[in-house]
């Protein structure tokens, strides 16, 4: 109200497109581009789909403040959607990152990450000048390699059980074992 320029703002994502194998996380930056004015508060709610990805995490980029009280901190890996809201203080008037999510690719398939319609971006009197709909980001979810893991592992000419942790012993050439911590175990 008042002398305020009306300005907008938009959400985007980075990169716009994704490739990874089912199985592994990967990131997408969360940015806000404010144009012809400031923005002070963002409230970014991604979509995705709960069949083919899950967010294992979020870290906001510095200087953002955190609104954690309900309604402005909500994962929901079931429904599909991530909300996350923060300020600025002083606010920003430049292209600056709000913070990046981590997902883990569940299953292999296509799944589209986007900034929902119901987004937010408000200015130093609070008016919404969010330009929506905002950013996406394609991913594409290849199935993992098929490996054959040996049930054993003959040395010297008697078999040897492999290693139960991994499935594949220690040093075997051309196979890389990447130890991975689910997200039910950290809690």
């Amino acid at each position: 109200a008042g002398a305020d320029a009306a300005g907008t703002a938009t959400i985007n994502l980075s990169p716009p497109s994704r490739t990874v194998t089912a199985g592994q996380t990967f990131t997408v930056t969360v940015g806000v581009t404010p144009s012809g004015g400031s923005v002070t508060t963002v409230k970014t709610k991604l979509t995705f789909s709960p069949a083919i990805l899950q967010v294992t995490g979020f870290t906001f980029a510095a200087n953002w403040l955190p609104l954690t009280q309900a309604g402005y901190d909500i994962t929901d890996n079931a429904g599909g959607s991530l909300t996350k809201t923060a300020g600025f203080p002083g606010g920003v008037s430049t292209t600056k990152t709000f913070g990046t999510v981590t997902f883990r690719a569940k299953v292999a398939g296509t799944a589209t990450v986007k900034v929902d319609a119901t987004s937010m971006a408000l200015d130093s009197v609070n008016n919404n000048i969010f330009a929506g709909p905002g950013g996406q980001t394609a991913v594409t979810v290849r199935a993992p390699a098929a490996a054959s893991t040996p049930a054993a592992v003959v040395v010297g000419g008697s078999p040897t059980p492999s290693p139960a942790v991994s499935g594949v012993p220690a040093g075997t050439p051309g196979v890389s074992v990447t130890p991975s911590v689910s997200p039910e175990a950290q809690a």
